[in-house]
Order: structure tokens, then sequence, then C-alpha cells
């Protein structure tokens, strides 16, 4: 892309103050635009927004456009809300809201409110966490260490000048969070007594963004699958037109933890097949697989309960 520079050697094109605060804003953005334009840009999906802003002052319609919507939002009542419930239902159900014996959650599937005795709830996080296959109670706290692992991987692939240096920003997490453990009641297997899908709340963590670009990265190969199908409307636009005769028989089947039980070694060469197998560029492929390694295999999914 062509740099703009502010052309002082002719100050008749921009005579005033305000015109000329406005082209070095438009500069500022230009540049900063410029700053990702390389070989391996920042994802759109992934782009942080610029907090660049033009002072409306430099417009005065945009200014008196502002102005009065502003006052018409100030000026509009309030008082037309109905609540729908009287005192007495409203007051039943904060109290039912702060109920510290029971646990609300919705179901793993179809929807409903569950309400859980929170002392159920307790014992079965804890009987899955007691399971040493899966989970490992630490004593300290991680994220030192793994955070110094992930930076020495981008600033190893920023040195090596085939990714912007905004890339790796745009990876890095600046304050990570520890995430949590929480359960969804499988009440469709056991109303009385239901088992818990344990769902590890990892947003703003340390792998949340690159987590978020492995998914960008690897989503087009997982869709030109034969065996993806995205969801039911999927599924019944595949088969239409399909004629079966009367002796077919129509099996389905499920797989339990399924994607926990894929040995991560496996995951990776696979991934890597298909990943040399398309389009991508062999610094990316190389850069993607780096990156998916570290989330399988650096126990990066520690988390509070």
């Amino acid at each position: 892309m062509k740099r703009w520079h502010h052309r002082e050697q002719d100050p008749g094109i921009f005579n005033t103050e305000a015109e000329q605060t406005a082209l070095r804003i438009l500069e500022d953005l230009i540049l900063e635009q410029e700053e990702g334009s390389t070989v391996c840009d920042v994802p759109l999906q992934l782009r942080i927004k610029s907090q660049k802003f033009p002072p409306l002052s430099l417009c005065p319609a945009v200014d008196l456009f502002v102005k009065l919507v502003s006052r018409d939002f100030a000026d509009i009542s309030t008082s037309i809300y109905h609540d729908n419930l009287n005192r007495q239902q409203r007051a039943s159900i904060k109290k039912l809201k702060n109920l510290p014996e029971v646990i609300y959650k919705p179901a793993d599937k179809g929807g409903n409110l569950v309400i859980w005795p929170r002392q159920m709830y307790i014992t079965e996080a804890l009987r899955q966490l007691r399971d040493k296959t899966c989970y490992k109670k630490l004593t300290f706290n991680p994220l030192s260490s793994y955070r110094c692992e992930l930076d020495t991987i981008l600033d190893r692939a920023c040195k090596q000048n085939t990714f912007s240096k905004k890339l790796m920003e745009t990876l890095t997490t600046q304050e990570p969070t520890i995430s949590t453990l929480y359960l969804l009641p499988k009440i469709h297997k056991n109303a009385v007594k239901p088992p818990g899908r344990p769902i590890i709340l990892g947003r703003g963590n340390l792998v949340d963004n690159i987590c978020k670009f492995l998914d960008l990265q690897l989503k087009s190969l997982v869709e030109n699958l034969p065996s993806y199908i995205r969801d039911t409307s999927d599924l019944l636009q595949k088969i239409q037109g399909i004629c079966l005769n009367k002796d077919t028989i129509l099996v389905t089947c499920d797989v339990e933890s399924l994607y926990t039980s894929i040995k991560h070694e496996d995951g990776l060469q696979a991934s890597r097949f298909f990943l040399e197998s398309s389009n991508m560029s062999r610094d990316m492929s190389d850069f993607t697989l780096q990156l998916l390694r570290y989330v399988l295999t650096s126990d990066t999914s520690f988390f509070y309960f």
C-alpha cells in the first residue's frame, strides 16, 4: 500500500487547523492499517477495533446531530415500563434466586431450567474431579510458566519476519484470567440424580485468542471433510432424494467422550495431513501446528472450581 504523507510544502490545500487535524487522523488510520498488512495479516475476526475517532467538532453537522439525538434520549420517559408481576410475585422470585441451598442451571439438552440442590451439584463435580486419569489437583498457579512458553513461541515466529507483529500481539492475552469449571445437568439421562456435563469457561484465559485463531485456520478443512454435517438442516439436505428399500435398517450410534478419547498425537498427525494438503502456506501450516501442539500438550486447561 502506498503511504500517505502530510504535504506541508503546499499549505493551500489544507488551510484550516481543523482540516489539518482531520488529515493527521486519516494518516494515523492508514498507517495503523499498514502495520498489519504483511504476508500473514491478522484475520478480520480477530482484529482489534481501532480506538481512533475524529473529534465531532471537525464536522459541525455531525456534531449537531449527535447533540440532538442525545437530547432526545435524555427526554425519553422511563415510566413506560410495566411490570407483569406484582410486588409479592417479584419478591418471591428474588427470594428463590438467592436461596443458598440450590443452583439454577440450564439443562444440557432441551433448554429447560433445572433447580439443582447445591450439595448434589458439588458431589457430582467432586466425583468427576476425583478421576485421576482426567484431572490433577494443582498446588500452585502455573500461569506464569505457560505464558513464558507461549511468549517464546510467538517471539520466535515474529523474528522469522514471516508474520506481522500485530498478529503476535493479537494472539496474546494481555491480562489472562483463570478458567472456571461448571456443570450442566443431563436430565435426559437421569431426571432425579442427573450426571453433569463439565464445561470449562475459558473466556479471557491464556489461550483464548489462540483457540479462536486455530478455529479460523481449521474450520474450512473440517467443513470440506466428506463426513462433515453442520446441523439437522444440513443432514436433511444431504439425504434428500435418497431412496431406501424396505429391507434397509437405519442405525445410529454415539461415542462416549469422543473428543477426549482422541489421542493428541493422532489428532496432530491428522491435522498435519489436511493442512499440508490445503492451499495454506508452509509457514502458516507449521505455525498452526505448533500452536495446536502447545494447546493440546501444555496442560493449559487448568481451572478453578
